[in-house]
């Protein structure tokens, strides 16, 4: 009986024995590292969670390991190259915003953002230490939950194949919070690598802090990505005044609903 996917096949449910574990962590592990494979992930490079695995240790993961998201992340930015700001950059973006944000105090009924000494243009990499906190606050519950979820169905499929008739069993049992945590910390090392490619990927398109519609800045305010606005503006005939207003009108009334 299979309960969930990283469970192993095994139909001799009234004979179970000590070595299922080690064989069920094993064919775990496979299975884990064969979808890093197919995500384009070298398994390698992650520290394996089960090698230390003893009896009675304690998890102490993040749910959302933050360095993982981080590093990842810039990677897979740097992959796509990101250029440094410069003076121009900034006294465009700032021309813009200036310019947006008096438009939007006639026209609106939301109050401005303070942007105060806060930088409003970021490069693509700086982008990505800008709105961490954000991706952070947003992905952890989701990653504690799952985790919770998938170290409760072992937990009752390592439960219900016992019925109290071996003593292995029971102990397999017992042990059941040490492997909670091992599940914890390596399902939160996936999510953080998927959520780590998904930004680095983002950060190469997107113009501002708001393309995605999430609340990624505390407290809000609009930013600007100057590289991104010229690749986005590249095939059109339109002055890059104009350009830049657009994305400054819509970053600032988005920032101002946030």
């Amino acid at each position: 009986m299979s309960p969930f996917g990283f469970t192993p096949d095994n139909n001799d449910e009234e004979n179970p024995k000590p070595d299922d574990f080690a064989a069920m962590m094993r064919q775990m592990q496979e299975q884990i590292q064969k979808q890093f494979q197919e995500l384009g992930i070298n398994p390698a490079g992650f520290i394996n969670p089960f090698a230390n695995f003893a009896p009675g240790a304690k998890g102490q993961q993040e749910a959302l390991p933050i360095a993982t998201v981080r590093d990842t992340a810039k990677k897979f930015a740097q992959t796509q190259g990101s250029q440094p700001l410069g003076t121009k950059d900034v006294t465009v973006v700032n021309n813009a915003l200036e310019i947006a944000e008096l438009w939007l105090n006639e026209a609106t009924v939301f109050p401005a953002t303070a942007i105060g000494a806060a930088h409003t243009s970021l490069s693509r990499l700086d982008w990505v230490d800008e709105t961490l906190p954000g991706w952070q606050a947003t992905m952890e519950p989701l990653a504690t939950g799952l985790a919770t979820a998938i170290s409760s169905l072992l937990d009752q499929a390592v439960t219900g194949q016992g019925d109290g008739q071996d003593d292995a069993v029971a102990a397999l049992a017992g042990s059941m919070g040490a492997i909670a945590g091992l599940l914890r910390g390596f399902i939160g090392s996936m999510i953080a690598t998927q959520l780590g490619q998904a930004i680095g990927a983002i950060s190469s398109n997107a113009t501002g802090a708001h393309d995605v519609a999430l609340p990624l800045l505390d407290p809000a305010r609009p930013i600007l990505i100057p590289e991104n606005i010229e690749k986005w503006s590249a095939d059109l005939e339109i002055p890059k005044t104009e350009v830049y207003l657009f994305h400054a009108l819509r970053e600032a009334a988005i920032a101002r609903l946030f």
